[in-house]
């Protein structure tokens, strides 16, 4: 391959035949023929039902009242309640705050033998110390277990859901 010059001692046609070779050439408009019976857009007939939106099963934990207008916004009439309807609304709770468990651990020493030995507590793994000192519960696990075998999620991805969504902080490993 021949040495180009550099780029500020092209002249100006080098320059724009250069900058047409790297444009990229756009698709063609399609030269095909219209499909004749084009698919109508929306749910397709058969596809489940057209119910609406069921509410939420168990009881609500909040009730609110709606407020009637005073008067007929149309005509400033009376008005007269003629029966009650029920809507609800969902959503999400604050961000769950997470439950950090912290074990106060005894170290001992044998007097006789001189062998280290740990206290023990429900939740504390035997060799949870030094680098592994801290480390997440099992409903963490089965979250994160959940995003990326159950939702398809890259493990890559799953530490910054798990971060937005509940406020763990964890890494990919």
């Amino acid at each position: 391959m021949a040495n180009k010059p550099p780029i500020d001692e092209l002249s100006r046609e080098d320059m724009i035949a250069l900058v047409h070779e790297l444009r990229r050439q756009p698709a063609p408009f399609s030269k095909d023929k219209p499909v004749e019976d084009p698919q109508l857009p929306g749910r397709k007939k058969g596809q489940g039902p057209s119910d609406r939106r069921q509410a939420p099963v168990g009881e609500p934990e909040v009730g609110m009242e709606a407020q009637a207008p005073p008067c007929c916004p149309d005509c400033g009439g009376p008005l007269e309640e003629t029966g009650v309807e029920q809507a609800t609304a969902t959503e999400l709770a604050g961000q769950p705050k997470p439950l950090v468990t912290a074990y106060r651990v005894a170290v001992c020493r044998c007097r006789n033998c001189g062998k280290k030995v740990r206290e023990t507590a429900p939740g504390l793994a035997a060799d949870q110390y030094g680098a592994t000192a801290h480390r997440v519960g099992p409903a963490v696990m089965a979250a994160a277990h959940s995003l990326h075998y159950g939702m398809g999620i890259p493990v890559r991805k799953v530490p910054a859901v798990l971060k937005e969504l509940t406020g763990v902080s964890i890494t990919q490993s």
